[in-house]
């Protein structure tokens, strides 16, 4: 899987993510890109995920069992007010 970080997310997540393809927007020579141009630039480049946050919002994932059980290799993503 090749995955993209947003200028917005950590580095140091890359670290954490082994056997992942993993590069920053920096990194891939997209920085200072908007939406559009940023999601259509990096999809040209291979990119299969982009990960960014949204600012102000903490966030909870559903755990692993219960993402197997639908039979989906998924974490849904849910924002925590």
């Amino acid at each position: 899987m090749k995955l993209l970080l947003d200028e917005c997310v950590p580095r140091k997540l890359k670290n954490h993510l082994p056997g992942v393809e993993c590069q920053t927007v920096p990194e891939a020579g997209l920085a200072g890109k908007k939406n559009g141009e940023l999601l259509s630039r990096a999809e040209q480049a291979g990119f299969q995920v982009f990960l960014t946050v949204e600012p102000g919002h903490r966030v909870r994932a559903k755990s692993a069992a219960s993402s197997h059980r639908s039979g989906r290799d998924q974490f849904p993503i849910k924002p925590v007010r």
